[in-house]
């Protein structure tokens, strides 16, 4: 039981760390303490592994969707730029009340 308690515990500091900007919002979010977090950071290699696989998880998740609209995303901009019938806003620096 205390096993799988602490499974779950990684589990959702796992998903703190990659969720949440801090360790201690990540702790929180876990229901546990920052030293714990620092410490399986620290020292806990099946923590460690489970940690980094989970972030190159996600960085493949990211890349793989910059890359299905990337070329789209290139079309476009060059599409407006050649195109003179799209007007493009102008933007100015705004006027001073004075």
């Amino acid at each position: 039981m205390a096993g799988q308690t602490k499974r779950r515990q990684q589990e959702l500091a796992i998903s703190g760390l990659l969720e949440r900007p801090t360790i201690a919002e990540a702790a929180s979010f876990a229901g546990i303490g920052e030293a714990t977090i620092y410490r399986w950071l620290r020292s806990d290699t099946a923590f460690q592994e489970a940690y980094r696989q989970a972030r190159r998880a996600v960085l493949h998740h990211a890349t793989t969707r910059l890359q299905k609209v990337c070329a789209k995303a290139v079309d476009t901009l060059e599409a407006v730029l050649t195109d003179s019938s799209l007007s493009l806003i102008h933007i100015s620096e705004p006027t001073r009340p004075y």
